[in-house]
């Protein structure tokens, strides 16, 4: 085994002229390995080096690896170690000197920051939500949409009349609902006597901030907040479908649903046009309309 003890010195040297820094550390089973620098000077080096010391878990390895050959080889030499790779012998060896864990105060405080955010944007929405509702109630035109002479009442029946993607067709309907789509979607399900405006209002907010409070917990969950949304518009719409003697199966419900979650201020023109017209029309699916108030007796 002699002749094979210098082809391992060699190796060791060149593994430590590869590594841009070096550290020795101590072992409890001899005096294997020399410290030149304190644990703490390790964990600051490893800090700023983002933690992985300048080396990959290859080289990482490959520093265990010529550990182990070194104590076999040679007993009491030095071998020149990345920090990263140091420290966490150190710590292994050393399993009573690790450091203190981590205060969760500055946790705390970003979560109470967070919060604090959260109810600041509550009620800043409920303001502007409230305020352009009552303006809408007292200035809004019925219908908001003109209608040819040709039109009739029985177009509006069996499927929507306008298309997707035909919002534009409706330019001051497009621009609201993109801007206030919460207080559109209410006085929609208001005209077909399904909703009071006010509580259309209400359980807009409340699934919206619903939402919010699932993408702040958790930025993951956007998607799952989209289609939390999604199905409550889509179980409201079926409604509407029934009103207008449309088609409901399960496969209008997933379009629905699918419309809803990614082209919904389109869904919602959609449905403000239908109501509209049909109210334009005197169709029988707006013959029971409830009042256009905040605060309805």
């Amino acid at each position: 085994m002699a002749p094979a003890r210098p082809l391992v010195l060699l190796a060791l040297v060149l593994w430590a002229t590869c590594l841009p820094h070096t550290a020795a550390m101590p072992s409890k089973h001899g005096a294997f390995l020399t410290l030149d620098r304190p644990p703490a000077e390790l964990r600051e080096r490893v800090a700023a080096d983002d933690g992985t010391g300048g080396q990959s878990w290859l080289q990482g390895l490959g520093a265990a690896l010529w550990l182990r050959a070194g104590q076999w080889a040679f007993g009491g030499a030095a071998v020149a170690l990345e920090p990263a790779s140091s420290l966490m012998i150190w710590r292994v060896q050393n399993p009573e000197d690790q450091p203190p864990p981590k205060r969760a105060d500055a946790k705390d405080n970003k979560a109470a920051q967070k919060q604090l955010l959260m109810l600041i944007e509550v009620l800043i929405q409920l303001f502007v939500v409230l305020l352009t509702a009552g303006l809408y109630s007292r200035y809004k035109t019925t219908p908001a949409v003109t209608v040819l002479e040709t039109d009739k009442e029985h177009s509006l029946d069996g499927q929507f009349k306008h298309g997707l993607f035909n919002c534009l067709g409706a330019p001051g309907l497009c621009c609201f609902s993109c801007f206030c789509p919460g207080i559109r979607w209410a006085d929609s399900m208001r005209l077909i006597g399904l909703l009071q405006f006010t509580s259309g209002i209400t359980i807009w907010l409340g699934v919206t901030w619903v939402c919010m409070l699932l993408a702040v917990e958790n930025a993951d969950s956007a998607f799952l907040s989209t289609m939390v949304m999604a199905i409550v518009l889509t179980y409201y719409r079926q409604a509407m479908r029934e009103a207008f003697r449309m088609e409901a199966t399960p496969m209008t419900v997933a379009i629905d649903c699918l419309s809803y979650s990614f082209c919904g201020p389109c869904a919602l023109v959609q449905d403000a046009r239908q109501v509209e017209e049909a109210a334009a029309l005197d169709h029988d699916a707006v013959k029971s309309p409830l009042p256009l108030a905040l605060c309805a007796a």
